[in-house]
């Protein structure tokens, strides 16, 4: 059952009518290509220096920076308790009022930036006791103070990121995005590759990487909010965040516990053997964060109307069909890419990306349905069905780790997503459900299928570049024969025909 858009109180600004569905359409087509486009160029950008790394770095300098990674990923949770998701939801509720949205927002800015500071304080006092706790090869000198560095600059990004993604500014989040990245890149490649200062750099680099866009980010801030403190909007805020911020951690625990319980188990040479494996299941979470940015915003304006589910139900068979597409060219590339490019170090890295991809396939499914919950604002459920599956992950990594190695923490990642999926679609059912095309899923579903069995069967017998040669050609012909797959209405041929001839006419 669907919440029924509120009354217009006197003197609220009008909301302007609702687009058509071919507009919202092709909005986000242009939103999800400029997302994609922006992530994949980034991504690629960042594999490319990712073999050289394996050549510089030993397997215990990449698990350095991966259970590095890990601890910032983890920390920013602390320093930003999820108020994103409330400045994005929020924007919802002022989209049409200027003043009230300036006020929340900068109410939103001065709390960050002052519990930021007060966080950061206390680490520093702690840090290095904490660090020789939990960690064997982590110090927190040098490696701590740049991951409190860059986490209390991180937060100044927050609320512009935030209203960006809910306006649908999608160009202006990507070329930030890429800004970052290359100011890593630059930083990278001069202090690991040129200086050789060892892993040391990728701290520093991705300090320099935020640190550049915070200028940025504080222009948005000056022009468009107005610094003050409102304790009853704060408090609402709060109320809808703080209940995500036990999701998120448990989301954390659930995409890197397993480098920590290797570390533990195994060694932290076997973390950076798993952590190069990882760089796969990453990019498909890119893409699917790109795709869910572009759908969020036409979601959550579209579902209080049942006469626009037919819409919604649309957008979930296109989204469907990228991820299956991202999902089905990484897990079948991967293993001949590791072999081929990174160093012989490495290549136990090559039978763990077809598994953390396909977790991927569940980790992007996972965006539809919350969104269901983070509309109608159930956010309790969300931690709780979180915890779950990072309890599910946590456990078989336990378990399956010393008896398999580093594929028994890959299946355990897996499973953990499968969990987290499911769980979420069994919740958005009760609350009314996601609208879905189920005919044309279950055909999308059906062509993966085969396609994925197909290379499956190919085998991985034959030397590296054959076989990349073999999977690339085989996944060229399947999706190739999507075309003739009862997939697709007249509208959408002649829309894919024109674009087809677009790109021709281009090229």
């Amino acid at each position: 059952m669907t919440e029924p858009t509120p009354p217009r109180a006197p003197g609220q600004p009008q909301a302007p009518p609702p687009e058509s569905a071919a507009a919202r359409l092709r909005r986000l087509a242009k939103n999800s290509g400029i997302y994609a486009l922006g992530d994949i160029g980034i991504k690629l950008m960042t594999a490319l220096l990712a073999p050289i790394y394996t050549v510089l770095l030993a397997p215990e300098d990449f698990g350095v920076w991966g259970l590095g990674s890990m601890l910032m990923t983890g920390l920013m949770l602390a320093f930003n308790p999820a108020l994103h998701g409330a400045v994005t939801r929020f924007y919802f509720d002022h989209e049409h009022d200027e003043a009230e949205r300036r006020r929340f927002q900068g109410t939103i800015v001065t709390f960050l930036l002052a519990w930021s500071v007060l966080l950061a304080g206390a680490l520093l006092l702690v840090g290095p006791w904490l660090f020789g706790q939990l960690f064997d090869g982590l110090d927190f000198m040098p490696y701590g103070l740049f991951i409190v560095a860059t986490c209390v600059l991180s937060t100044v990004g927050v609320v512009p990121r935030a209203t960006w993604t809910a306006s649908e500014d999608a160009s202006r989040l990507v070329g930030i995005n890429g800004l970052s990245t290359a100011t890593n890149l630059a930083v990278a490649i001069g202090l690991v590759v040129l200086l050789k200062v060892g892993v040391v750099g990728l701290f520093a680099a991705r300090l320099a990487a935020v640190a550049v866009i915070t200028w940025p980010f504080v222009g948005f801030l000056r022009r468009h909010v107005r610094f003050v403190f409102d304790a009853k909007m704060l408090g609402a805020a709060l109320a809808f965040s703080l209940p995500l911020v036990p999701h998120l951690l448990a989301h954390w625990i659930l995409a890197m516990s397993d480098r920590y319980l290797i570390e533990r188990t195994l060694g932290i040479g076997l973390v950076g053997i798993y952590a190069s494996g990882y760089v796969f299941i990453d990019a498909v979470n890119m893409v699917a964060g790109a795709m869910n940015r572009a759908w969020v915003p036409q979601f959550t304006r579209a579902y209080g109307d049942p006469e626009q589910h037919a819409f919604i139900a649309r957008t979930v068979t296109y989204f469907m069909l990228g991820l299956f597409a991202v999902v089905l060219a990484l897990a079948a590339l991967s293993p001949s890419l590791i072999r081929l490019l990174f160093d012989a170090r490495y290549h136990d890295a090559a039978p763990l990306t077809p598994v953390l991809v396909l977790g991927g396939l569940f980790q992007g499914t996972y965006y539809l349905f919350v969104a269901v919950l983070f509309f109608h604002k159930k956010n309790r459920v969300v931690p709780v069905l979180t915890v779950i599956a990072g309890v599910t992950n946590v456990v078989l990594t336990l378990w399956w780790l010393p008896l398999l190695g580093l594929i028994g923490a890959a299946w355990a990642t897996l499973v953990g997503y499968l969990v987290l999926t499911v769980g979420m679609a069994l919740a958005a059912r009760a609350l009314g459900g996601l609208p879905m095309e189920r005919r044309r899923l279950g055909l999308v579903v059906l062509w993966a299928s085969a396609l994925g069995a197909a290379l499956w069967a190919l085998g991985d017998v034959w030397p590296a570049p054959v076989e990349l040669a073999a999977r690339a050609a085989c996944l060229a012909l399947g999706f190739a024969l999507l075309w003739w797959v009862p997939l697709w209405d007249e509208g959408e041929r002649t829309w894919l025909r024109r674009q087809a001839r677009k790109v021709l006419r281009r090229g």
